[in-house]
């Protein structure tokens, strides 16, 4: 299995990579892959355990918490059809937006620039609630340079932009959007698509829950700290990837939240294991 979940992931990139397919489908590839792979490592001894009480809430609990981070995961690259959407222009016209808990997203361009200097480009999109008083979302995309290696070669001068800022906003009623302010160093046409958004406290609820029953499951299963670890990593880079990674998917976003995730993850599932002793949940008769 770990051999299949990797070549998986590595076919995924790869035929991303040759432009067999979008990146968007790499992502989500990839990310399973690699989902599959770190609870099967984790859950492999239970799993194949000759207690059936211990396979069965093995299998239950890496099922149930491999859906609900996947599907958390997926919608987030794949959020389906518009809701609303346009290209609009500071003071232009207005496109409608439902009333709910909707994800913004704005996607810009920067004009071309005599020099390479570092630039940041502020827009504002206000909304007016049919009911209610109207409120604005201020955004940023950034223009910069950096300096890039290119082996024995050298090194060169390469330009990093990010152009794309998702806002979830809780609309009160049915309300009219429009574009008041556009920096100067943006192009003035802002395409905006308006999407249903989920609870943004939903994932960091489930993930809180979900680290505490696999902590208690595996000191239930007189287990080395594995679950908890795989259990707080997998949590954590797909929590990091939904806060930080761009409207439009990309595996260096990905990549980012598994180093960032793991980082975070794996030091606090070590710290939780060793607080929480095993008389806590299993009792000695």
């Amino acid at each position: 299995m770990p051999t299949v979940a990797l070549a998986v992931a590595a076919l995924f990139w790869l035929l991303s990579a040759i432009d067999v397919w979008s990146e968007p489908v790499a992502v989500v590839g990839v990310g399973a892959s690699l989902l599959v792979l770190a609870l099967f490592a984790a859950f492999r001894p239970y799993l194949f355990s000759e207690n059936p009480r211990h396979r069965h809430a093995a299998l239950a609990f890496a099922v149930t918490w491999g859906i609900l981070l996947f599907t958390s995961f997926y919608r987030y690259n794949f959020p389906g059809t518009p809701l609303a959407g346009g290209v609009l222009r500071a003071g232009g016209e207005a496109i409608p937006l439902p009333a709910g808990l909707v994800a913004v997203v704005a996607d810009g361009h920067f004009v071309a620039a005599q020099s390479q200097g570092n630039r940041l480009g502020h827009y504002r999109i206000e909304i007016a609630p049919a009911s209610g008083s109207s409120f604005a979302i201020d955004g940023n995309f950034e223009d910069s340079f950096a300096r890039q290696r290119l082996g024995r070669r050298g090194s060169t001068t390469v330009e990093i932009q990010h152009t794309s800022q998702r806002h979830v906003v809780s609309v009160p009623s049915e309300a009219r959007l429009r574009v008041t302010d556009m920096d100067p160093s943006l192009d003035p046409a802002l395409r905006v698509s308006v999407y249903r958004a989920a609870n943004p406290w939903f994932v960091p609820i489930v993930g809180i829950v979900g680290m505490v029953i696999a902590l208690v499951l595996e000191k239930w299963l007189d287990g080395d700290g594995s679950v908890t670890m795989a259990a707080a990593v997998t949590f954590f880079v797909v929590d990091q990837y939904l806060r930080w990674a761009s409207p439009h998917p990309q595996l260096r976003s990905l990549i980012g939240a598994i180093l960032v995730g793991g980082f975070i993850g794996a030091p606090l599932a070590a710290l939780l294991w060793r607080l929480v002793p095993r008389r806590w949940v299993v009792q000695h008769r």
